[in-house]
């Protein structure tokens, strides 16, 4: 992506969010930081924003630019855990797949081990399950196929697939409602299906692994 270059005009918008508008007097906050003559700015081709690893440049208002910043993430403090999700019945945990923490990674069930970070989880304040292995990733539901999953995500506010709640022995998704966590006895991976049915596969349970690991 190769910016063009506009010379004049005064900015506003989100330099990151997409090409700046040219300012008006009447309605714009920043019509009294008008530009230099000649002074050039960086307009983003069809408002792609940078790529991941981009430089990013800080300036005060005395530079006569500004720009719009979103809040997506923050510090989590959790609420819970470490705990594990365990289906009381098969006595298999929910587990994070791989070693190598990814957007994306994929979740399934194994022998419970609560001594394995890999089945551990905190609950946060937004709802979400943030995984011990991979901090920064929780729990997702994935509905870009008919075949509704579950994987690991990195965490952002507000975004209703991240958020799940522990009712009546089940995992709900906050997203897609009646839909809960399941263990797919076929290969292992966790899955979301209709809480109407009846399936032993859809209970879980939390088990406090601080507790067990000092008895």
């Amino acid at each position: 992506m190769v910016p063009q270059v506009e010379e004049q005009g005064l900015i506003s918008g989100n330099t990151f969010g997409g090409p700046p508008k040219q300012s008006d007097a009447t309605n714009s906050p920043t019509a009294a930081y008008s530009k230099k003559p000649q002074e050039v700015a960086t307009v983003w081709d069809n408002a792609t924003p940078p790529a991941v690893g981009s430089t990013v440049s800080l300036s005060d208002l005395n530079a006569e630019r500004y720009q719009k910043w979103t809040k997506q993430r923050q510090l989590v403090h959790p609420l819970m855990g470490p705990f594990s999700v365990v289906n009381p019945n098969s006595r298999l945990a929910m587990t994070v797949d791989g070693g190598t923490c990814s957007n994306g990674l994929s979740i399934s069930s194994a022998a419970e081990d609560h001594t394995s970070i890999r089945q551990q989880f905190y609950l946060g304040q937004h709802g979400s399950l943030f995984s011990a292995q991979c901090p920064g990733l929780v729990l997702a539901a994935d509905n870009s196929t008919d075949n509704f999953s579950a994987v690991l995500e990195i965490f952002q506010m507000n975004q209703k697939k991240l958020k799940w709640k522990f009712a009546n022995g089940m995992v709900e998704s906050v997203l897609l409602s009646g839909m809960v966590l399941a263990n797919n006895p076929g290969d292992s991976t966790m899955i979301l299906k209709s809480n109407s049915t009846s399936d032993s596969n859809m209970k879980w349970i939390r088990m406090n692994t601080r507790l067990l690991a000092s008895n």
